[in-house]
């Protein structure tokens, strides 16, 4: 913290320093221009010693005597130090994890000199690179690699690639000698040209290397969101066009195979690494999602009717419309990893997530048992088996009588051990996707996204609706990102929400974290609004910076359509569970109704919100929120006029019509979906 303070309030004099060498020579200028322009006016020995105070904290951030254990795979004791230790050095990269952090508050915060960007951007691309990326070789004819890396409907599909990495190599052939490394396979791989590189997530957790195996997982989020906030030009970057490589490349992961059935007799080191990279490639590709989602959001400005996302956050030779699809496909595949973490962080003890300490597991499942197989007369002790061999029938009678207490002590401790299994399994799942990185309140604009859209835009609603049997509502992505949306604006428009310091040093996991991060950063210099014109920027204007922060959001939300998602698929909804076409299913009416759960909570927070009833910049975004989810227009969304009450009136009306008929348009039992909508209309 104090190295990047030194970085910040250093860079800020001599910025003050170069503003008023400007002004003395009439230089008028942006303070973005002028951060450029600092660039060859710096002095080099200020400049320098910063760069050397990072690299000092970089180093001391390091773990002092960490070393090398265990190279040689056949010796036992090193074999046997790894198997009792591993994990326990996770805590040790949390320093230079929490480092990059807070390098990335002073890099959004604008406040850091050009010299000192471009040396922090060069010197941990660099590191990147060599520490998580890999290299993909074009096999030769006569070489096979079994298999490799899954290219169908590229260009180049008759071509072979495979990792240049002998070791990652092996292990995707499945001859590694390395014993706790599972069978390995590169995995997600983008529908396109092939990938040039992948990332490395199964041969770092493989390591016998400590600080490979556990120092450097933890490291990669943090150092990658670092070189993002670096490049975005939203924080004076040349554009993520420098990392969109980044986005479509796949991972080397464990063999798909080794999450299902199998995982349970897998010895615990494998079991070990295997949750160890879902939840590493799990919080990676959440990573990405979070870098790219903004510049993917493809929407119309304020009064515009051209498509464009915000000029600042792209550049020349960025394609908007193909990174959409990119984080489409990278939200699938969240959902897959997040699945296989599921089923593999609950089956494996030994596990425990950077942060927390394993898990203990409860008495029931250490007690000894009587074996399954072992039938109630044959477990009997050796004195009362010698007694009832005799033909005694008392001895017998009273043999049988303590077997049979004993079969119904064996069946009550059975079950106890089953009850007491699956709340461990529960408690282990529970906080190992809690220990996650979050995903950005932003990636909810991705509902918006042509993508994900129930409706294509060729055809109006009510004619689409009229051919249910082609539209399919819900799927594991958009109940993600509808889960999302539900938290995200339980938080944005909560009355009393507080940001607190502990959450940004690991302490407290936030389903809002990002707009806590951004509200608590202490290098970010607040500015108002210069000479608003427009309603719009004059209502902004005499918001706090809270409400500020929660507008702009929401006025994302509207820019990329996400209202008028929501009422795309309640009206679709309605037409699948009330219409004349009426398809579904009870699978599908569950699934249906869950669904429409998630929108009605939506629905109440918006209404309810007092933020948006209660003042004249919350009355503009509820007029321009209504009209989309009470109309699903996505194009009327403009500020050029204040709202009319009578037309807010009519448009609450068409929604209430809307949630009525879901409601009250088809029988159910499901009383939970019943009373929610009930409290919706209320």
């Amino acid at each position: 913290i104090g190295t990047v303070a030194y970085a910040v309030s250093r860079s800020s004099k001599l910025l003050e320093q170069q503003s008023s060498t400007d002004n003395e020579k009439n230089m008028v200028d942006t303070e973005e221009t002028r951060l450029g322009t600092a660039s060859t006016a710096l002095p080099s020995p200020e400049v320098h010693d910063v760069m050397e105070m990072i690299d000092a904290a970089y180093s001391q951030c390091q773990p002092s005597g960490t070393t090398s254990s265990g190279l040689l795979i056949s010796n036992l004791s090193s074999r046997h130090t790894i198997s009792s230790s591993m994990g326990s050095a996770f805590s040790e990269g949390s320093a230079i994890a929490f480092l990059f952090d807070e390098l990335c508050y002073a890099v959004r915060s604008g406040r850091l000199a050009e010299p000192i960007r471009k040396y922090l951007d060069q010197k941990f691309q660099e590191e990147f690179e060599d520490a998580f990326v890999g290299d993909f070789t074009v096999l030769k004819e006569g070489k096979t690699c079994t298999p490799t890396i899954d290219l169908s409907g590229t260009p180049d599909n008759d071509v072979s690639f495979a990792p240049a990495d002998s070791d990652d190599l092996a292990l995707v052939n499945g001859t590694s000698t390395n014993i706790i490394a599972p069978r390995g396979e590169i995995r997600f791989s983008i529908e396109g040209p092939h990938p040039e590189v992948y990332v490395k997530i199964l041969s770092l957790l493989s390591s016998y290397d400590v600080i490979e195996r556990e120092l450097l997982p933890v490291q990669l989020c943090p150092m990658f969101r670092l070189v993002a906030a670096l490049n975005d030009t939203r924080h004076g970057g040349c554009g993520l066009s420098e990392l969109d490589a980044m986005l479509d490349c796949p991972m080397l992961l464990p063999h798909p195979e080794s999450s299902k059935i199998q995982f349970k007799d897998m010895p615990s080191m494998q079991q070990w690494v295997i949750t160890s990279s879902y939840f590493f490639a799990t919080c990676w590709v959440r990573e990405l999602i979070n870098s790219f989602i903004y510049a993917g959001a493809v929407v119309p400005s304020n009064g515009s009717t051209q498509s464009s996302a915000p000029k600042s956050t792209l550049s020349h030779e960025f394609n908007a419309t193909d990174v959409r699809k990119k984080i489409v496909a990278r939200l699938k595949a969240l959902v897959e990893l997040e699945e296989e973490l599921r089923f593999t962080c609950s089956r494996c003890f030994v596990f425990a997530a950077p942060g927390l300490d394993i898990l203990p597991a409860p008495k029931e499942l250490l007690d000894d048992a009587i074996p399954d197989d072992v039938e109630p007369e044959l477990a009997l002790g050796p004195a009362e088996n010698a007694l009832s061999s005799n033909g005694n029938k008392e001895v017998n009678a009273a043999a049988k009588k303590q077997a049979s207490k004993r079969a119904k002590q064996k069946e009550k401790s059975k079950h106890k051990r089953i009850k007491a299994e699956a709340k461990h399994k529960e408690l282990l799942c529970s906080r190992t996707m809690a220990a996650l990185r979050p995903l950005d309140p932003q990636v909810c604009v991705a509902l918006g996204f042509g993508e994900l859209s129930i409706l294509s835009n060729e055809e109006n609603l009510s004619q689409q609706l009229s051919q249910v049997k082609c539209i399919q509502v819900g799927g594991p992505v958009t109940t993600l990102l509808l889960s999302l949306l539900e938290n995200t604006l339980s938080n944005l428009l909560a009355d009393n929400r507080v940001a607190s310091f502990k959450a940004r040093i690991g302490k407290i996991q936030n389903n809002d974290s990002s707009l806590e991060e951004e509200s608590d950063n202490p290098y970010k210099v607040e500015r108002s609004t210069d000479n608003p014109t427009s309603i719009f920027e004059l209502s902004l204007a005499s918001c706090d910076s809270s409400s500020r922060k929660c507008f702009d959001m929401l006025d994302l939300y509207l820019r990329c359509g996400v209202f008028a998602s929501l009422f795309e698929h309640l009206a679709a909804i309605t037409e699948l569970r009330c219409g004349a076409n009426r398809q579904a299913n009870a699978e599908e009416e569950s699934d249906l109704l869950r669904i429409a759960r998630v929108i009605l909570s939506c629905v109440r927070t918006l209404i309810g919100s007092t933020q948006l009833t209660r003042s004249r910049t919350g009355k503009l975004f509820l007029s321009s929120i209504l009209s989309q989810l009470a109309e699903g227009d996505r194009n009327d969304h403009s500020f050029s006029k204040p709202p009319c009450s009578e037309k807010i009136k009519k448009m609450l009306s068409n929604l209430f019509d809307l949630v009525q008929e879901v409601l009250v348009g088809a029988d159910t039992v499901d009383m939970d979906f019943v009373m929610d909508g009930i409290f919706c209309l209320d």
